[in-house]
């Protein structure tokens, strides 16, 4: 009998092949886009005067606006300032040699693998670019922030302690937060973001089971949460990247994890219509034209280089991403102040 080496020779499969993405991206849900003319440009802030103040009453209840025949109405004043924005180019290569494009067997495309690997990196480098300033605590006022604690106000606390519960997700910690943002913002919060982890763990708090006991596991997200809790629509952040370095064994962790790299829960206000004058949001993502290409989004852009013999393939997109709601102090990212759009819940899974 011959063996079996030499009456079958290995090949690659070509219907099966294992690659490593990620499910979703909600960066644009959390700092929609908004299309730009110049790289670098600045927008009007009003006074957060200008539209809130009324004109108070007198001893007897009426509007403080109310005038007699003859007489002159009272002049009001109010200003503007502006903020700067500044769209970075994002951008990697990656060199398709002909020998790789010649070489290659079936199903291997190396033009379109190239091609995606370079996307997935970029559209991660702009997720991240979010995730590192909505989940930084640095960037919220003391009102706009909450820190739980191991085995007490975690949501992963199920247990009494005493005879009764100490982790209040739903009647506490939520409630909170939105009283936040419409305290400070005058919008109520929309959404509550949570990573992977502290969606799972919420989703098998004890107070939050209570609340959704009636409720059918065909209306329940992917982590068992419904898709709307307490009025806020649920933003299940997936995304994961890399974090160990080039070349050792590879290691994941979540994008949205808070600046201590702890599981978090985000609760914003995100605009329902695209971003416009006289509006308010948590945050915006600033989109600028190519300088070469002369048009937005995730471009790609390929050049034959003949002294190597190869086609470079280049990914690219220029942003920037700003708070546009903020307090007006000197605190927070890049100096402009608090974000005031959001509350950041910190310790999820404690």
């Amino acid at each position: 009998m011959p063996d079996l080496a030499n009456v079958h020779v290995d090949v690659a499969l070509t219907n099966l092949s294992v690659a490593y993405t990620n499910e979703d991206y909600v960066a644009s849900r959390v700092f929609p886009v908004v299309p730009v003319e110049k790289r670098s440009d600045r927008y009007f802030l009003y006074n957060k005067d200008a539209f809130l103040r009324s004109s108070g009453v007198d001893k007897q209840g009426r509007p403080g606006s109310m005038r007699r025949p003859g007489s002159r109405s009272t002049e009001i004043l109010f200003d503007v300032s502006t903020n700067p924005y500044y769209c970075e180019q994002l951008a990697r290569n990656y060199a398709l040699t002909d020998s790789e494009t010649h070489l290659a067997d079936a199903p291997l495309q190396p033009g379109i693998d190239a091609t995606i690997a370079l996307t997935e990196m970029i559209t991660l480098d702009n997720e991240v670019a979010v995730a590192s300033k909505a989940m930084k605590r640095g960037n919220y006022a003391a009102s706009n922030k909450a820190q739980l604690s191991t085995g007490t106000t975690s949501w992963a606390q199920n247990a009494q302690t005493a005879g009764s519960y100490t982790s209040f997700p739903i009647s506490v910690d939520i409630p909170k937060a939105r009283k936040a943002v419409i305290g400070s913002l005058v919008r109520s919060a929309t959404h509550i973001l949570l990573n992977y982890n502290a969606a799972v763990t919420l989703s098998q708090n004890w107070e939050y089971l209570d609340k959704i006991k009636y409720v059918s596991r065909e209306g329940l997200t992917s982590s068992g949460l419904a898709p709307v809790i307490g009025g806020l629509s649920v933003v299940e952040a997936r995304t994961q990247r890399a974090t160990s370095p080039e070349g050792a064994a590879v290691t994941t962790g979540f994008v949205w994890a808070d600046d201590q790299g702890q599981d978090a829960a985000l609760v914003y206000y995100s605009p329902m219509a695209a971003p416009s004058l006289k509006m308010v949001a948590f945050g915006l993502t600033f989109e600028a034209p190519d300088d070469s290409l002369n048009t937005r989004g995730f471009l790609v852009k390929r050049w034959r280089e003949e002294w190597i013999d190869a086609e470079r393939i280049e990914v690219r997109t220029t942003r920037d991403w700003r708070f546009v709601s903020t307090d007006g102090s000197t605190n927070g990212d890049n100096a402009s102040g608090y974000a005031t759009g959001g509350y950041l819940i910190s310790g999820c899974t404690l």
